[in-house]
């Protein structure tokens, strides 16, 4: 008699692998992310058209062709959650070529950005003692007000986040007394809701934080808090060595 147990269990199938595609700057021979979100299966029918990428190495736009652009996945949820482990940095940053570590946390960007339906911005700041420091997701006129935001239980949003340990979820940063000598920078850059959550390394170190902001007032939702947990998580194991 067939083990009834083992006639529910499916072969094993190879999963599609999201990510964003990272081509080499020819100048500086440095990975660059070309900023488009694919999978494995649809890169392989990718027609082999000649395409144009801005290269923030030498701040200027390179022709590339699909065959020669590297996949920088966006690893899936069981991935990530199986990965917390000494080795788990290791394996990612194997996987991923040798990108940097901007592109590697841009990937999770705008998994993030995607995931939101494009209705979100997201960014990610590294601790550095007592401070933190902008990596990507915001402009670089946003990252000059923001760099070096003191962590501090007296502080807000991602500084406060980093200092606790724990999400702070800013549902209308109008509404926040805390928010008031910031108001400035969330009006110039046009955000009224700032989710902040802390990074944390596999040691459970905070390593930095990880933001996403909305034009309305917004309240996190169980799938977002999902979401910003696996994210934090791949971000922690992808920062920690560095």
């Amino acid at each position: 008699m067939e083990d009834s147990h083992l006639a529910r269990i499916a072969p094993p199938e190879k999963l599609s692998q999201t990510g964003v595609l990272v081509v080499t700057c020819p100048t500086t021979h440095k990975d660059f992310s070309t900023g488009i979100l694919t999978d494995t299966d649809s890169l392989a029918l990718t027609p082999q058209d000649l395409t144009r990428s801005y290269c923030p190495h030498c701040r200027r736009e390179h022709s590339w062709w699909p065959k020669d652009a590297k996949l920088v996945p966006a690893l899936p949820q069981s991935e990530w959650i199986e990965s917390a482990n000494d080795k788990a940095a290791e394996r990612i940053l194997e996987r991923v070529n040798g990108a940097s570590l901007s592109d590697l946390l841009d990937v999770l960007v705008r998994t993030a950005i995607q995931k939101s339906q494009g209705e979100a911005r997201a960014a990610f700041y590294i601790a550095n003692g007592n401070t933190l420091h902008h990596v990507t997701g915001m402009s670089e006129a946003y990252a000059k007000y923001v760099d070096g935001f003191v962590i501090g239980p007296e502080s807000l949003a991602c500084g406060l986040s980093a200092a606790t340990g724990k999400p702070i979820i800013t549902r209308d940063v109008a509404e926040e007394p805390l928010w008031k000598p910031w108001l400035w920078l969330a009006n110039q850059f046009g955000y009224r809701a700032c989710w902040s959550f802390p990074v944390q390394s596999s040691e459970g170190k905070i390593v930095g934080t990880f933001a996403m902001y909305y034009k309305e007032p917004r309240e996190a939702s169980a799938r977002d808090l999902d979401l910003a947990a696996t994210i934090t998580r791949a971000a922690g194991d992808i920062i920690a060595p560095h």
